[in-house]
């Protein structure tokens, strides 16, 4: 199953309108039993406080109910729990990953990167305009639901939590600053994917599926080699 963690700053306005819309549009898609939606705040200020009413009513406006959602802070189990964590700002990105300790599995993503033109979720809260956000994140949901479903069409047989270890973030990992408990955990990491990674038939995957397992696990490979030498 693939576990999906939204994330804004109260949960009470943007990542709730996100787990909301990506739940509805997961049940449209029959993908309810292999995608779990939720969402979550960096700060602890709308804690147990319901969906703000203006979001909620924007919500309502397209028939997605959100009735029974309450506040809750993102926690650093979150991290293991969760395949994706999707911030809708630069500024949720660096407190997800100063609450998570860092993001060393490349899990954590704006929402509006999996669109054509990246951007931010602006915050509603401050700029009142709800049409906008609901726009950003219907477009948002839609581009990212689609990516997991070509790759769940594609990658047959690999674990869910594989098809998340994006490219750019193994580039952009340095690997000098890293703790040695934060290296060996990305060792037991790197080597289970590439493990089961090798599990795989080409004859399960189409010819793009193929390539992208390829370069996956020539990434992998490199970078264990990388932090082996580091531990040695």
């Amino acid at each position: 199953m693939t576990k999906i963690l939204f994330i804004c700053h109260g949960n009470i306005c943007r990542s709730p309108m996100a787990e909301f819309v990506m739940k509805q549009l997961v049940r449209e898609a029959g993908l309810e039993q292999s995608i779990y939606v939720a969402s979550a705040a960096t700060s602890t200020e709308e804690i147990g406080n319901p969906v703000y009413p203006p979001a909620r009513r924007k919500l309502k406006e397209h028939g997605i109910d959100c009735s029974g959602k309450c506040a809750r802070q993102l926690q650093k189990r979150d991290y293991r729990e969760f395949d994706l964590l999707i911030g809708m700002d630069r500024a949720n990105l660096r407190n997800m990953a100063r609450i998570c300790g860092g993001d060393p599995e490349g899990k954590m993503h704006l929402l509006l990167d999996f669109r054509d033109h990246p951007g931010e979720v602006a915050d509603p809260w401050y700029t009142g305009d709800f049409d906008a956000t609901w726009r950003d994140v219907e477009e948002g949901c839609r581009e990212l639901l689609e990516k997991i479903k070509k790759l769940k069409k594609g990658w047959k047989n690999m674990g869910d939590s594989i098809l998340y270890f994006p490219q750019k973030e193994l580039e952009n990992l340095d690997l000098e600053e890293m703790s040695l408990e934060d290296l060996v955990a990305l060792q037991e990491k790197l080597m289970e994917r590439m493990g089961a990674l090798s599990e795989i038939e080409p004859e399960d995957m189409d010819s793009e599926a193929f390539e992208q397992w390829s370069e996956a696990y020539e990434k992998l490979e490199d970078l264990a080699d990388d932090v082996a030498d580091l531990l040695n």
